[in-house]
């Protein structure tokens, strides 16, 4: 593929997008090559520190259940810490918000409270694996408030080098996430 070939599939795969209340969408969409959505779906809703490690040896710092109900994945709070390589740390507790087994998974980050971010991930077979569709949404939606906490973090979180370390980020954890399946089957 050659260099504008490459950079018009990137753009494929990667969207910004505004959200109401001026809050943003990172998507990107990936194939995860021979690889079965339960897979993929059971590998991120069993987690575990080692599994995290895996999933991003460079960038995954620490992973921590907090709480797990006793009856299902919704409820389950966990703690994540990550490092970009362009140094931005992030850390947050996050809950599961909702499941649909093999489909959808979406987690709420809880705390800190100033840092509202949730992830979606969709899951959908295709002819040469699974596509999966990471939505990360940032921002609050409070009215009049998270208008101007999200114009805030526009300007201080959204330089190009944070984008496109988050880009980065997501494409590393989905080919690692590929290979880690295909090697445990």
């Amino acid at each position: 593929m050659n260099k504008p070939e490459e950079e018009t599939q990137q753009k494929k795969n990667f969207e910004i997008e505004s959200m109401s209340n001026s809050r943003i969408q990172f998507t990107t969409h990936t194939t995860l090559r021979g690889v079965l959505p339960h897979q993929a779906y059971d590998f991120l809703i069993s987690m575990d520190e080692e599994c995290y490690r895996l999933f991003h040896p460079k960038d995954h710092k620490e992973y921590k259940v907090l709480h797990q109900p006793k009856n299902g994945i919704v409820g389950t709070i966990i703690y994540l810490k990550e490092e970009y390589e362009n140094g931005y740390i992030s850390s947050a507790k996050t809950k599961f918000i909702e499941v649909n087994p093999d489909k959808k998974i979406v987690l709420k980050s809880i705390s800190p409270w100033w840092q509202p971010c949730t992830l979606v991930f969709i899951l959908e077979a295709s002819d040469n694996g699974t596509v999966i569709t990471h939505h990360m949404q940032i921002g609050s939606a409070l009215p009049i408030i998270g208008f101007v906490y999200n114009k805030i973090v526009k300007f201080f979180f959204l330089s190009k080098e944070n984008i496109a370390a988050i880009y980065k980020h997501v494409k590393e954890e989905y080919m690692n996430l590929e290979r880690i399946l295909q090697t445990n089957r």
